[in-house]
């Protein structure tokens, strides 16, 4: 029975991180190096937040840390109270930078990661002004390159830009509830206007599997391409995110190849303005799995090295 008079625990932060580099990187000395402190200073960490809440939360296998089953769930509540207090942290100090702020989206990844996107960069900026261009993967690619805008969100990731991994997507191939697919029929295709990423990916996965196929409908937009797959008209290569009531998976039992992860990348080019570097700097710390903290001495640490983080 819950005791409802015991006093409510007061998590350490310092702890947390330590905690989350610790459950990452599977070694106390692998995660010392990224929080910057000696590998015993890391195991007093994790032995006094296990006493702190009073529960085991590594279970030794080998050299490796591996969590408990009160550890997989400490952890999750650990990522979102670091991730709110380092949002709060960035918006008191940031809450006056100003400017306009151009992003440009693929329409292949504007539904799915975009609003995460702008809500991040709205909590922590508010007074920045947001303008937002959704082109095909190519147009956006060449709106970067001409530095029409200042940070991109696609899924290609092209070398002369600087980039960072935000998701990465299983890439699946969709076709109507009750669709039924012919073997003995070229694989029938549903596709975006070239070009598209996912309609190379897909072309070259089933030449490279000698599976024939056909442009069964070419589509302009991504709701036209859904709304053909769900119509019966063929099949499509899609992430993950695209899975609905109305769809199922194919896959190697259907004699389709597998296809490659999407990526989905953030992007700035290396001329952009100040404001734009920033700002791309500071979500990739975010994003960074090994910026657990930014390193600081602590009483009785031999501090191995230090970084400063913008957030």
């Amino acid at each position: 029975m819950i005791n409802a008079h015991r006093p409510i625990i007061n998590l350490d932060l310092d702890l947390l991180r330590t905690f989350v580099a610790v459950a990452d990187l599977n070694t106390f000395a692998a995660a010392a190096t990224a929080v910057c402190r000696t590998q015993s200073a890391v195991s007093q960490q994790m032995q006094r937040l296990e006493q702190l809440v009073d529960k085991e939360l590594f279970a030794r296998h080998g050299r490796n840390k591996l969590l408990t089953e009160q550890g997989v769930q400490l952890l999750g509540y650990a990522r979102k109270i670091l991730r709110f207090n380092d949002e709060a942290c960035t918006s008191l100090v940031s809450n006056d930078l100003h400017g306009e702020l151009t992003i440009g989206a693929s329409s292949e990844s504007a539904d799915i990661l975009l609003p995460i996107l702008l809500n991040r960069i709205s909590t922590a900026y508010p007074r920045l002004v947001l303008d937002i261009r959704i082109k095909h993967d190519a147009t956006i690619v060449e709106m970067m390159a001409n530095q029409e805008i200042d940070l991109m969100l696609t899924t290609q990731h092209p070398d002369e830009l600087s980039c960072q991994t935000l998701r990465n997507s299983p890439t699946l191939w969709y076709c109507a509830a009750e669709f039924v697919l012919q073997k003995a029929e070229p694989i029938p295709l549903v596709m975006l206007d070239e070009p598209s990423p996912f309609r190379d990916m897909a072309i070259e996965a089933l030449n490279a599997a000698k599976v024939p196929w056909r442009l069964a409908y070419t589509a302009s937009t991504l709701s036209a391409v859904r709304a053909a797959v769900k119509a019966g008209l063929g099949v499509t290569a899609r992430p993950v995110e695209m899975m609905g009531p109305e769809l199922r998976v194919l896959g190697q039992a259907d004699g389709l190849p597998a296809l490659p992860d999407t990526e989905y990348q953030l992007c700035c080019h290396p001329d952009s303005s100040k404001l734009a570097q920033l700002i791309f700097s500071a979500l990739g710390e975010q994003q960074n799995p090994t910026h657990y903290a930014v390193c600081t001495p602590q009483e009785g640490d031999n501090v191995l090295s230090m970084e400063h983080g913008l957030l």
